[in-house]
């Protein structure tokens, strides 16, 4: 062995205990076909004792067992009677349940709470000296933000952002044959939530892109989508960024994080030794995470109504890809 490897080794064990005795909360944030969930599962693999709570899949207990509880769900069919909404994600869920059942004030606090729900269980792990490991995003609108920062607050946070460029998350997309997310949903809508155009000289530079670099990237996704689906996206793209026709875009994180992984030419298993290293360092200052406070939402917000993907048109068009 050497002693490159024995010192690493006894790193990994010192951040160990350091991370077990703190109870750590280790927030992994960033688009769709960053490597949220694979980093998690090697992070884990470095810090025994560690648990995962995946926001997908609390979500889906979850709603899972208010739609049996509301009478919209069944054992035998957790899709619901019109078999289009089911449990496809919690802003599909909050629709369905509108449209098919009346709640109660109780109820309807409920079904709101649902999205505080994976915090929670992040918080009563946290407290016991556990250290959490979240995959999820925390970026989807300013009330939902500051109510996940209040709960968090007063724990040992790592907020760190897994950053893949533009064009390396377009071919990461194609590639992963996710086409029930949507590209609208992936660059028109999530996009922008973690990104927006540089505007002072202290802001760190992620990405430089002309814009026909952008609009050429969209048009050459994936040749099996639509046309018009991703004319669409350009349309959204360049609204939400507020583009100009020849201009220069220079990328810069929406929010402010502790640690940002460009994950473009790395492993997620050394994704997940940078951040065990940096959860070696003495961190006496409280984290950036906190400091995202009335976070300003992307420009142009209703230009195609967010997620077209909550219409059953759009889903029944999209199923078919």
């Amino acid at each position: 062995m050497t002693y490159r490897s024995f010192f690493f080794i006894l790193m990994v064990l010192s951040c160990n205990i350091f991370c077990y005795a703190e109870g750590n909360i280790v927030i992994l944030n960033g688009p769709p076909c960053a490597g949220k969930s694979t980093t998690a599962t090697e992070l884990q693999k470095l810090v025994p004792g560690s648990q995962i709570i995946r926001l997908d899949a609390v979500l889906k207990e979850a709603i899972i067992k208010l739609g049996i509880k509301f009478g919209l769900f069944t054992v035998d069919n957790l899709r619901g009677p019109d078999n289009k909404y089911g449990y496809n994600g919690l802003s599909h869920f909050i629709q369905y349940v509108c449209e098919h059942h009346t709640c109660t004030d109780e109820e309807f606090k409920e079904l709101n709470d649902l999205r505080l729900k994976p915090f929670k269980e992040i918080v009563a792990l946290a407290e016991k000296g556990i250290t959490v490991i979240f995959d999820g995003v925390v970026a989807q609108s300013n009330d939902y933000l500051s109510e996940c920062i209040d709960m968090l607050r007063g724990n040992n946070v790592i907020f760190i952002l897994l950053y893949l460029p533009f064009e390396a998350t377009a071919k990461r997309y194609a590639q992963s044959q996710r086409k029930k997310h949507g590209i609208l949903h992936v660059f028109g809508y999530n996009y922008p939530w973690f990104y927006r155009i540089r505007e002072k000289e202290s802001e760190p530079v992620l990405e430089k892109l002309s814009y026909q670099k952008i609009i050429s990237i969209i048009q050459n996704l994936d040749q099996s989508i639509p046309f018009i689906l991703r004319e669409q996206c350009i349309k959204e793209v360049v609204d939400r960024f507020e583009l100009q026709e020849n201009s220069q875009v220079e990328l810069t994180p929406r929010m402010n994080y502790d640690l940002i992984i460009n994950v473009q030419e790395l492993s997620a298993e050394n994704c997940a030794k940078i951040i065990v290293e940096h959860l070696h360092k003495d961190k006496s200052e409280i984290s950036i995470f906190f400091e995202n406070i009335m976070l300003p939402r992307p420009s142009i917000i209703n230009t195609l109504k967010i997620v077209p993907k909550l219409s059953p048109k759009y889903l029944e068009f999209d199923s078919k890809l």
